[in-house]
């Protein structure tokens, strides 16, 4: 049999939510107006002479408060040491009581740095208020040398990084807060950013030149890695010679960080054999999978190709035993060809719900940032095709996640 006590709390608990989330109802305005119109909902203590339903609204709150979180928008209202806030704590607050952290922050505003939370809608604002788009004919040139070469997969996400400013090279973390040194370890003579780490260190300078392209990094050049890139696509078309490029990238990564992490150096003509050896293992692969089409039988599902002229971008996530979440999302063309792609850990747990939700908003964002502003959505979650279709606000971590792929 039910418990008819829990049955009724959970049915006043009902009416509570009611207010909580619909603060614009006549039934919400008219309860505020009478018994909390300087407070909050959760915050509203018991006095004598209320009603016996509002008191009993309250005593039902407690079922309320176990769940209920905060979400942040700005953070301008949201108190970082009272409010519940933080996902996947029982309390939902910070475990830490105030005194102990020795801390002087009072609201979740302060600890967004210059409202970075947003910055990645404002940056696309702006460029449609300046007319410029991401979709020009240049860069749509150099995303499909990207995307469209024939190397491994990590190459291509490496080199769109590198392209895009987001390498974890020293400048870069240093801007970011942390307490390092920006000098370049490996030449210590400049400052380590993604255009000194890839074109003018003495020892990627050495590389290039070295290589079957023989490229001379002139010693005054101060633009930026992407700028030269630019540059060079107006002079060269030949694919292969790009994709030898993006492994030569690929290659410089690789020995900064043996050099950082296990100071390691290896000979120059030993790298530059081993970037253009990865662009041959990999192109005998791919000619291999051609030859023998159909041979993994009981492997994964066949793709779905889109309709001639379209896109789709398939999105996924993985959930670790150890709470570890994984997102994936990949853009393809109708005949297969891989145009942007997503490969990257969440910190922190969530449903499994949640991490589909996450992928597809993920993906979302590569896509647009490659330049691309049309293409179909496919995932394996029924309960996110729904709520693509729906677009029923839900006041929950997944709805929160799905009213952001909304906007």
């Amino acid at each position: 049999m039910r418990d008819l006590e829990a049955f009724n709390q959970a049915m006043l608990a009902k009416q509570g939510w009611r207010i909580l989330s619909d603060e614009s109802s006549f039934m919400a305005r008219v309860l505020k107006g009478k018994y909390f119109p300087n407070t909050s909902f959760l915050e509203t203590k018991v006095a004598p002479h209320e009603s016996f339903t509002w008191k009993s609204i309250l005593q039902a709150r407690d079922v309320l408060k176990r769940g209920v979180k905060r979400v942040i928008g700005d953070g301008l209202n949201t108190r970082v040491w009272q409010d519940p806030w933080i996902n996947n704590v029982s309390n939902g607050g910070v475990l830490i009581p105030k005194d102990e952290a020795g801390s002087s922050i009072s609201w979740v505003r302060e600890l967004i740095k210059d409202g970075n939370q947003s910055a990645y809608y404002a940056t696309i604002h702006a460029k449609k208020e300046e007319g410029v788009s991401s979709s020009g004919s240049s860069s749509e040139g150099m995303w499909k040398k990207v995307w469209k070469s024939c190397t491994p997969p990590k190459v291509r996400h490496f080199v769109w990084r590198a392209l895009h400013n987001t390498l974890p090279v020293g400048e870069a973390l240093m801007r970011r807060g942390m307490e390092c040194d920006p000098t370049c370890e490996r030449c210590g003579e400049g400052k380590e950013d993604v255009g000194h780490l890839l074109l003018t260190c003495p020892m990627s300078k050495r590389i290039w030149y070295a290589s079957p392209l023989r490229l001379k990094i002139e010693d005054d050049y101060r633009g930026s890695f992407k700028g030269w890139v630019d540059c060079l696509l107006g002079q060269i078309k030949d694919q292969e010679w790009w994709e030898a490029f993006w492994a030569l990238c690929w290659s410089i990564w690789l020995g900064r960080n043996e050099w950082i992490f296990d100071k390691r150096r290896r000979d120059d003509l030993w790298r530059i054999d081993k970037a253009v050896g990865l662009v041959m293992e990999y192109q005998r692969a791919m000619e291999a999978e051609k030859i023998q089409p159909g041979s993994m039988k009981n492997g994964p599902r066949k793709w779905n190709a889109p309709p001639r002229g379209s896109l789709k971008l398939n999105t996924d996530v993985a959930m670790g035993k150890d709470g570890k979440v994984g997102l994936g999302a990949m853009l393809r063309d109708c005949e297969g060809d891989v145009l942007a792609a997503l490969c990257e850990p969440w910190q922190g747990a969530c449903e499994v719900d949640t991490g589909e939700a996450l992928a597809v908003k993920q993906g979302i964002k590569v896509a647009m940032e490659a330049g691309f502003r049309q293409f179909e959505v496919e995932t394996d979650s029924l309960r996110i095709c729904q709520a693509l279709r729906k677009r029923k606000k839900e006041l929950s971590p997944l709805g929160v996640v799905m009213q952001d792929i909304g906007t």
